[in-house]
């Protein structure tokens, strides 16, 4: 009987046994988030891989949440020294979305988490994997990038490879949790313009996905993305699947989007199995000749080409014309002479059985001087070679190390290179069979290959993985180093000037700790504290109060901790607000008032203390400027602004039990193609926000999130502060509650979060919601004019069948001289505004639009139980809080 390997059994198997990626891991530091992503579509397993690269014990806290912020589960371990860890998305209910997941290290670590992604193959088949790949792990991009695509099938046939562009707004972007928009330009080899498309309003922690080649069919090209603001953080990847006809597919994997160079670095080149190796170069932006050198494994000549280039076009090489059958080597690509934009290099390797296509996969990271790492699993007989080019002109010997899952060194010999040579070292043949663990080398390695066996013994699949571009930190940003003397890394944007720039690596000035990053986690043994860097970029010159609002999670008591500002005020936390009910969700404190002059522009030191009890999280902070004094009942807020949230805490525990109606996306392109998705998670940070947390006199009682009930939420307009640019008015008669809202603003139409103002709500019956605002227009007399304004909600899902959203959404009416509950989406074809909400506290924003749009109250209904009408609607009170 034939051997059948089985990934659902090791899968399945004690220590959560998976496969494994290599990679060059970041540095990180206390409480630093390492983020990434997973897709749960086309029956894939996604398996989150940590790693501690130092000697000593850490924590991980790992978070689970869909897009739309849902927090679908989480799960806390202890890593020990050179440690690894493994953990199973899939036990999460991943299956048919796609999300993220933060992990959290403590205390002060050097640690990686990424994600491997892998598809069983059919049971009739001779090996255990159809594909196997790595998606990348969160690098941050500023200004244009670009990578390129190719739906192509390298079998032949009529079926393309599905190529999907996956843009993504960091969760916790630097510019201050803002909404970005950006053109994502398509050309042909050639280099000409065929195709452009807008993506607007990305809110934080929001991925689109969009369509690239395929729906043309079989297309070679180069995508292009231009953000509106050059400054904001956003990350991109693009995602390969070939599908035959039968529905099986021969291979996947990613490649993220990259700013272009002058000089690839050294490439790897192989033809092994036998294989198709290409070497692929575009053109980001300018005419430019460059020369391509390749090498054999020891470093010598087999040959070089000179290149021409016009603007973003690209040149497909045969490496195999150069390297000969079952051979190594590398190559390097420079411009000659200089190019103002540089290019786009990758390795393409393909490998086929016959005429049948089995694995393939890409490199496009070039080795690196430094320190290198791999990720080490040997289940299902599986080779793992480390590959190596070096890039020192005389022979080195490498100092290995090889880490088991438990942290302990195996003896490892040390390994020898030449100079510009390339080399694959057998980790397999230390480590042993089922083993998993660190690889560790001082040396410029490139990538870690992992070689899954067919029953025959011969090649059924390579898996690849590459170092992440930004090997300081997580998110692919330079580390900066402390006051300290301490590596610090931020866990968000490297462009940021974040109010919240959590990775400010000053020293406390009362205890001398290392600045944190959310969540701040004071959950040990009293007495602890955490400081956080809070950036006050500017201080209006009529401001009197500085007003903090936290979100706070597992608030239990009053008096669990206070905050020291600026060592010079002493708050204490939680008060009313702390309860048994919080230690399954967030709480938001009500604004802390600190006179302005104990406060100042730059960073701000905020100390949190823990000091009784089993402790609290600090989720979220916020501020705003008010020109009230301290103790003043009439402070207003202006200029607020957010902090980078931690999703970790911030949704309902209860959410993880519930079934979302999902947003309907074709599993064949194994990536979700829903044309948008919500905004990061319930408690992410808000764009730009002009208004202030605290409620208006005419809220609802209690100083919480309005309750739904009985499928049911209503609020008045006025709960919240009119933002800037919205007028609190009683002209027209006819409105309910104290007044109503009328845009005065500029002409939004293309950009929203203007005059931002923040509503927080709580659904008790998860289900399908209806979003209604009952709205006039209060300028002139034409039913298509000053007649719309902007919605956000951050958290839900999208309804399959029902119109998509995705971040801001406009609404709009069209009947004149009435008060019109009316609300719509998408023109010349009004579409219900419509979204899943599991159990959980979520956020709606309002921002202005159309000049002269008024708006008096908002409302959700159940609309599969509950039937709306203008005139209940009216009058319905408005919802409590809790």
């Amino acid at each position: 009987m034939k051997k059948r390997f089985s990934v659902l059994s090791i899968v399945s198997a004690v220590s959560f046994l998976t496969f494994f990626f290599g990679l060059c891991l970041p540095h990180a530091q206390a409480d630093q988030q390492s983020i990434g992503f997973w897709n749960g579509f086309n029956d894939q397993t996604n398996i989150v891989e940590c790693h501690n690269l130092t000697e000593e014990p850490i924590r991980l806290d790992l978070v689970v949440s869909d897009l739309s912020g849902a927090l679908l589960g989480d799960a806390t371990f202890t890593l020990e020294g050179t440690g690894t860890k493994h953990t199973i998305l899939n036990d999460f209910a991943i299956a048919n979305r796609y999300g993220t997941f933060t992990v959290t290290a403590t205390p002060a670590a050097r640690f990686s988490c990424h994600t491997a992604v892998y598809r069983a193959a059919r049971p009739e088949a001779s090996k255990a994997v159809e594909y196997a790949f790595v998606l990348p792990e969160l690098e941050t991009l500023q200004g244009t990038a670009a990578g390129l695509f190719n739906s192509f099938s390298p079998e032949g046939g009529s079926e393309p490879v599905f190529n999907w562009l996956s843009i993504v707004n960091p969760p916790a972007s630097g510019s201050v949790g803002d909404a970005i928009s950006l053109t994502v330009e398509l050309y042909d080899q050639a280099g000409v313009l065929q195709e452009k498309t807008r993506v607007e309003s990305l809110a934080p922690g929001e991925r689109r996905d969009i369509a690239v080649g395929h729906p043309q069919g079989q297309q070679v090209g180069l995508y292009r993305l231009v953000p509106d603001d050059a400054g904001a953080g956003y990350a991109a990847f693009l995602s390969r699947y070939a599908r035959r006809a039968d529905g099986s597919y021969s291979f996947a994997f990613a490649l993220p989007a990259g700013p272009g160079a002058c000089d690839s670095g050294m490439l790897p080149a192989s033809t092994f199995d036998p294989a198709l190796n290409w070497a692929e170069i575009g053109s980001v932006g300018s005419s430019f000749d460059a020369e391509l050198q390749v090498r054999d494994a020891s470093g010598n000549s087999l040959g070089s080409r000179t290149l021409s280039f016009t603007p973003f076009s690209q040149q497909h090489i045969n490496l195999n014309e150069f390297l000969g059958p079952q051979a190594i080597g590398s190559f390097r690509v420079q411009c000659a002479g200089g190019s103002a934009s540089g290019f786009i290099a990758q390795s393409m390797f393909y490998g086929f059985s016959g005429q049948s296509l089995e694995w393939a996969y890409a490199s496009s990271v070039a080795g690196s001087a430094g320190e290198g790492w791999g990720s080490l699993n040997t289940f299902l007989n599986a080779a793992n070679w480390q590959r190596f080019v070096s890039l020192d002109a005389s022979t080195t010997e490498l100092p290995v190390a090889i880490y088991s899952e438990t942290g302990q060194q195996l003896s490892v010999a040390p390994f020898s290179t030449a100079g510009a040579a390339s080399a694959d070292y057998a980790a397999h043949a230390v480590a042993g069979p089922d083993f998993i663990g660190l690889f560790e080398a001082k040396a410029g390695t490139t990538e870690t290959l992992r070689v899954f066996p067919k029953v025959d013994g011969t090649i059924g699949y390579i898996m690849n993985v590459r170092p992440p571009h930004g090997q300081e930190n997580s998110l692919g940003s330079s580390s900066s180093s402390s006051s300290s003397g301490s590596s610090s890394s931020s866990s968000s944007s490297s462009s940021s000037s974040s109010s919240s720039s959590s990775s400010s690596s000053s020293s406390s000035s009362s205890g001398g700790s290392v600045a944190s990053a959310l969540p701040l986690r004071l959950d040990g043994k009293t007495p602890e504290e955490k400081t956080y860097a809070l950036e006050l970029p500017t201080i209006p010159a009529t401001a009197k109060t500085l007003l903090l609002t936290l979100e706070a999670y597992d608030a239990d008591q009053a008096g669990e901790g206070t905050l020291v500002v600026n060592n010079a005020v002493d708050v204490p936390l939680f008060g009313s607000a702390a309860s048994s009910k919080n230690g399954s969700k967030s709480v938001t404190l009500p604004a802390i008032a600190i006179a302005i002059e104990h406060v100042k522009k730059g960073t701000n030191t905020l100390v949190f203390r823990h000091t009784k009890t089993q402790g609290f999280r600090i989720v979220d902070i916020r501020y705003a400027f008010s020109t009230s004094a301290v103790g003043s009942s009439s402070s207003s807020s202006s200029s607020s602004s957010s902090s980078s949230s931690s999703s970790s805490s911030s949704s309902s525990s209860s959410s993880s039990s519930s079934s979302s109606s999902s947003s309907s996306s074709s599993s064949s392109s194994s990536s979700s193609s829903s044309s948008s998705s919500s905004s990061s998670s319930s408690s992410s940070s808000s764009s730009s926000s002009s208004s202030s947390s605290s409620s208006s006199s005419s809220g609802g009682s209690g100083s919480g999130a309005f309750k739904e009930q009985n499928g049911i939420v209503v609020w008045e307009i006025e709960s919240t502060a009119p933002g800037t640019g919205w007028d609190k008015k009683t002209t027209i008669a006819g409105y309910t509650g104290s007044s109503y809202y009328e845009w005065d603003g500029p002409q939004s139409f293309s950009k929203p979060g203007n005059g931002t103002m923040t509503y927080r709500f709580t659904i008790n019956t998860p289900g399908n919601y209806e979003f209604r605002a009952r709205t006039r227009i209060a300028v002139g007399n034409d039913g298509t004019e000053h007649n719309d304004s902007w919605v956000l909600f951050e958290g839900g899902s999208n309804v399959s069948g029902e119109y998509p959203i995705g971040g801001w959404t406009k609404f709009y009416m069209g009947r004149k001289k009435v008060w019109s509950w009316d609300t719509w989406t998408k023109d010349h074809d009004p579409q219900y505004i419509r979204r899943y909400f599991a159990k959980g506290t979520y956020t709606l924003k309002i921002s202005g639009r159309s000049v002269g749009h008024a708006v008096d109250r908002l409302s959700l209904h159940k609309y599969d139980s509950v039937t709306f009408n203008d005139s209940t609607f009216t009058n319905l009170s408005q919802s409590p809080k809790q």
